[in-house]
């Protein structure tokens, strides 16, 4: 008889299982295509998700940065001019800001000592502002009626009137103001005074400074610095500017001449224009000019039609030049128009709020939770196509089987196809993604997405994190329907028709 010797079964390399892997794909195109569509559009779901949350952040950033240099300049510019209110004090002494507080001390002309106390009462002073603010309507009438914060400070230094706003405090079930009854009476008759006595040294000196400024640069202490500032103070910016502004208090360490100058200059512009636009005859024109009519216009009216527009805009400068408006040709106003639109956009894209530098690629919770759903929804439907693959090819299974295919072989062919599906659909959802990204920018932000190329190298990590769980969405989807391939026996797949 003769000798039977069993051998081991052969082992097949990885690279002949990936072979094996594409021949199959290629006899299945459409089950593998249909495959490839749910994972390239899960793909490109989330890529769009990521890299246009990147774009939008970085977009956002730059659009907040800028807003808050142009508010700077006008800040800066309004300060040269008027002085500022007993509020505006209030809020400078309770901040933080070194350069307003040091113009402020500057101004107060107190001790170091006073100032830090008047600091401290500022910071009280906001904290009952704060109580006020949150108390109810019914509540903050019948405890102060119509008052302001400070009048309603002043109320209670009244004799007997804390005690009475102490008694109605405890009736409505309120907490005191600032804490407990001791820090409220020191607010009330110590710090509220001394409050008072250094805001009011704060505008004093704030009015004194400017009017030195204006006999300085305007040739008499009569000429307001209002007129000045917009006309010969920023036209022909003195070299010596910074030097004085310090002299008389200011802080002109965040001051750049340059771009005060043509913040200024646009800003006597547009004053200019809006005084044109409601005389009657330049209005009439105008509005001829443009197509509106006389009640819609406005300066953004105005600014918006003539920007990208020469014809137009040499139009509008000559009715501008015939109702009074000087030193304002067709060049300076097609520039001006330019950097009006240019702010209103960078104005809608900064948003009410500055952006959170806590979200992880800039994406919020809520499209956190959808990237989440998405990719359980799309692996299942990954999940079903492979078991239906599996289905399908039961006696393809058995025959392998018979041949001497290993559990393990089967279970790293069917991980191979969907691993191979996945890169290739990753690969297409990635560049759908991309584009769709790119394509929702421009829409929204249109220009301003140039100031975002700094965030490409956060971008392609986005992208690169996409396509990386779009295959391993595959895998993972891939191992249970593996599993049960490579668990079925020979015979039990052969009785399957």
């Amino acid at each position: 008889m003769k000798e039977l010797i069993a051998k081991d079964q052969v082992r097949l390399s990885l690279a002949r299982c990936f072979r094996l892997a594409l021949s199959g794909m290629s006899h299945r195109l459409f089950r593998a295509s249909i495959t490839i569509a749910i994972l390239a559009l899960a793909v490109a779901f989330l890529s769009h998700m990521l890299a246009f949350s990147v774009v939008e952040h970085e977009t956002q950033r730059s659009a907040w940065n800028e807003l808050r240099a142009s508010r700077l300049l006008g800040e800066i510019v309004s300060r040269l001019g008027n002085a500022d209110s007993p509020r505006t004090v209030i809020d400078g002494l309770a901040g933080s800001d070194p350069h307003r507080l040091r113009e402020y001390r500057a101004w107060s002309r107190v001790s170091a000592e006073r100032f830090e106390r008047a600091q401290r009462a500022a910071r009280a002073f906001q904290q009952f502002d704060g109580y006020l603010a949150k108390a109810a309507p019914a509540q903050r009438a019948a405890l102060f009626g119509d008052q302001t914060t400070d009048e309603a400070g002043a109320a209670l230094a009244e004799p007997g009137q804390i005690e009475h706003f102490l008694a109605q405090v405890s009736d409505f079930g309120l907490r005191v103001p600032l804490g407990s009854e001791a820090r409220l009476r020191a607010f009330v008759f110590s710090e509220r005074p001394l409050l008072a006595e250094v805001v009011q040294a704060v505008v004093l000196g704030h009015a004194r400074a400017i009017a030195r400024l204006g006999e300085r640069f305007s040739g008499s202490d009569q000429d307001s610095l209002a007129e000045a500032r917009l006309g010969k103070l920023f036209e022909h910016p003195p070299a010596n500017l910074l030097q004085v502004a310090g002299e008389q208090g200011f802080d002109p360490a965040l001051w750049r001449v340059t771009d005060l100058t043509a913040f200024a200059i646009q800003a006597r512009d547009r004053t200019q224009i809006e005084r044109a636009i409601v005389s009657d005859p330049a209005r009439g024109e105008l509005a001829r000019e443009l197509d509106v009519s006389a009640s819609d216009l406005s300066l953004p009216r105005v600014l918006g039609q003539v920007e990208g527009s020469q014809a137009r805009a040499s139009a509008v400068a000559a009715i501008l030049a015939r109702a009074g408006v000087q030193g304002l040709d067709a060049a300076k106003l097609a520039v001006l128009a330019q950097t009006f639109v240019h702010a209103e956009r960078v104005e809608r894209a900064a948003g009410d709020e500055a952006p959170s530098t806590n979200a992880r690629f800039g994406i919020s919770e809520r499209n956190a939770w959808l990237v989440l759903l998405s990719f359980l929804v799309c692996g299942v439907g990954v999940a079903n196509a492979m078991l239906m693959s599996v289905g399908e090819r039961f006696s393809e299974i058995a025959t392998m089987k018979c041949l001497g295919a290993l559990d393990g072989f089967v279970m790293t062919l069917f991980l191979f196809e969907a691993t191979i599906q996945g890169v290739i659909g990753g690969v297409i959802g990635l560049l759908l993604g991309g584009l769709l990204a790119l394509a929702r920018g421009f829409a929204e932000y249109g220009g301003l997405l140039g100031t975002a190329h700094g965030a490409a190298g956060q971008v392609a990590l986005a992208l690169g994190v996409a396509l990386a769980l779009g295959v391993l969405l595959a895998a993972l989807a891939a191992i249970g329907p593996s599993f049960v391939a490579a668990r079925l026996s020979p015979m039990e797949a052969m009785r399957v028709d």
